[in-house]
């Protein structure tokens, strides 16, 4: 589910069909799209697949997920298939329409008005033939809609499927790979023996935000392939994957106070040195990482902040600016990472799409992880959760949400 920031009034047909692959980022296909509406402002975009059956149990399953924008006072139901008829007679998909009315109208949350986009056509899904000329309007116009334009304008685009989407998501092979894969082979070979002591940990976390920082430069780290061999090392261990995850969405500070609070680091100092790419070790010493001890503000305490960022429960949204960089860098690593690492990479996408509200990406990128390693275990718990409907507490609310057209445009 997709909750924007932005706030567009419901207008036209075609601008809310034209309006759908922007929100979602691609166009759907043998879908269902649900989109709240409060005060007559679109609100939140779900997208499902089309059920076969149990279409009850469905409708209460979306409703699951649209119940957390609590400022829907309405729905508009899309409807997008293949599934068609070659003259005029009852629309594809009743029953699932019939169950969405029944769940939707008892939850006081009616769908106020619904479409049906079928063989390059959309029309009225209640439409008896009357209102809407056999087959129905041209998808294409919607194309041509004002609302389309102004998304343009404010550098939004989408793919041709979700598939298309997912895969454009993880980056392409580097030109020089050969030498990310040595480089990583000998710093995994490294990073094994030494211990994960609180020094080796802040320097491994140090490295990540520096090329953190550094991804905003074209090209900084295909560039680096030494710095990208470590950090994919790095993922190795598990305990280091959930904390770059926070430190991409919270920063350094939490992280490392995570990682100590939660006793993820190995007692005492070891005597070997820390171990550390050498063309970036100055800038990994200066990184202020500003260890503190109790409570913060809030009253959460390191731990608990730790544990919050990574299942949602956070009361601050995370950094977005800096969590588009991590995705951008993820993606780039992805596309060269192999094993363990490309398992953990690919769940940490998941997991930024299911922080920015976008589950049908998300549970993509869960499925690939998986098809990996069906027991992968971060993978399949964050999996559970996106099919249980429960999503991050600040993508359910529209000032602290993802707004993937600010991140586009920006």
């Amino acid at each position: 589910m997709t909750t924007s920031t932005n706030r567009f009034s419901v207008g036209s047909p075609a601008d809310i069909l034209g309006y759908v692959p922007h929100a979602l980022g691609f166009v759907p296909q043998e879908s269902v799209v649900l989109m709240t509406v409060g005060s007559n402002v679109l609100g939140a975009t779900l997208r499902l697949d089309l059920p076969e059956s149990n279409f009850l149990d469905f409708a209460m399953q979306a409703h699951g997920f649209l119940r957390q924008d609590r400022n829907a006072d309405g729905v508009i139901a899309v409807i997008y298939t293949d599934k068609g008829s070659a003259e005029p007679g009852p629309p594809p998909h009743e029953e699932l329409m019939h169950c969405l009315e029944l769940v939707l109208d008892a939850e006081r949350t009616p769908i106020q008005a619904a479409w049906l986009v079928a063989g390059g056509f959309w029309r009225d899904f209640y439409c008896n033939g009357e209102c809407c000329p056999w087959p129905g309007q041209p998808v294409a116009d919607a194309v041509e809609s004002e609302l389309n334009a102004e998304l343009i304008y404010r550098g939004s685009s989408y793919e041709e499927s979700l598939e298309v989407a997912v895969q454009r998501s993880v980056g392409d092979p580097w030109r020089n790979q050969d030498d990310v894969i040595e480089g990583y082979e000998r710093w995994a070979s490294r990073l094994q023996t030494r211990t994960m002591d609180s020094a080796q940990i802040r320097a491994i976390l140090g490295v990540w935000h520096v090329v953190l920082q550094r991804s905003v430069e074209p090209d900084w780290i295909t560039d680096h392939p030494d710095v990208a061999s470590f950090i994919l090392a790095s993922l190795q261990n598990r305990d280091i994957r959930d904390a770059v995850m926070v430190l991409a969405a919270s920063g350094p500070e939490d992280a490392m106070n995570g990682v100590i609070a939660c006793n993820l680091v190995e007692a005492g100092a070891s005597p070997d040195p820390v171990l550390v790419p050498p063309n970036i070790a100055d800038a990994v010493e200066q990184v202020d990482f500003r260890l503190r001890e109790g409570q913060n503000r809030t009253g959460d305490g390191p731990e608990e902040i730790f544990a919050a960022v990574l299942i949602g429960t956070s009361r601050n949204p995370p950094l977005w600016p800096r969590l588009d960089q991590a995705h951008d860098l993820f993606r780039l690593l992805a596309a060269v990472a192999r094993g363990e690492p490309r398992r953990a990479l690919l769940t940490m996408l998941g997991w930024i799409e299911w922080a920015r509200g976008r589950g049908s990406r998300a549970g993509r990128f869960f499925d690939m992880c998986l098809a990996l390693d069906p027991n992968y275990r971060l993978a399949v718990l964050l999996n559970e959760l996106l099919n249980r409907g429960q999503l991050p507490a600040w993508a359910t609310e529209r000032g602290s949400a993802w707004s993937g057209h600010r991140a586009r445009a920006a």
